[in-house]
């Protein structure tokens, strides 16, 4: 029973840490969203990505050195 309980919370530290990078996602897009522009001149609303594709950015990138 005991190693039920850790998997279990070993797996809602999985989702809540895929929940807070998923919801920092979205403030940085919306932060984006304010801008005018962005440095290669286009307009930030053609940035916006949904959930599942900023989490594959992030999955992508996440082993290249950027800080978290």
């Amino acid at each position: 029973m005991k190693c039920g309980r850790k998997q279990y919370i070993h797996d809602r530290k999985a989702i809540y840490a895929e929940q807070i990078i998923l919801e920092s996602l979205d403030i940085l897009a919306g932060v984006a969203d304010c801008e005018d522009n962005i440095d290669d001149g286009r307009k930030a609303g053609a940035f916006q990505l949904s959930k599942e594709a900023r989490k594959e950015w992030y999955l992508k990138n996440q082993d290249k050195g950027y800080e978290h």
